[in-house]
Formats: structure tokens, C-alpha cells, sequence
């Protein structure tokens, strides 16, 4: 797998543990974000690697910081 795929799946983890842990529903961060809730899903199952601006948003909207979601060690 490459590092493109591999850091998709990692930062995808973290955005989904953070959407869970504020207890928010991939439909309820979809709509904040004003995105589809299938991107949401595509984002955390690492079919999609959020942009910077959507990373920035995510983080804004968890409220977390974007070094946060994205891990150090894959």
C-alpha cells in the first residue's frame, strides 16, 4: 500500500474517533461541513483524503487541531 493510501486510512480513524467521541453522526458532521454524508464516509474509511481546508473544517468542527487527525507514524 503507499504512503497516499496509508495516511487517507490513518487520518479517516482519527476523524471517525473524534466524530464519535462528540457523539455526532457521519450525517450530522456531513451537514456542519456542508458536505454529502457519503463524503464523510469515503473520508473515514480512507477512500478519500480530506483537503487541507476540509482538514482545517473537520478539525474546527471536532473540536480538535488538525495535527490531531493527522497521526506522526503510520
Amino acid at each position: 500500500m503507499d504512503y497516499t493510501k496509508k495516511l487517507s486510512r490513518a487520518i479517516g480513524k482519527q476523524v471517525a474517533k473524534r466524530r464519535q467521541k462528540v457523539g455526532l453522526t457521519q450525517s450530522a458532521l456531513a451537514e456542519k461541513l456542508h458536505i454529502s454524508d457519503a463524503h464523510v464516509s469515503y473520508i473515514e474509511r480512507g477512500e478519500r483524503g480530506p483537503s487541507l481546508v476540509m482538514l482545517h473544517k473537520m478539525a474546527k468542527v471536532l473540536g480538535t487541531t488538525v495535527g490531531n487527525l493527522v497521526p506522526m507514524e503510520l
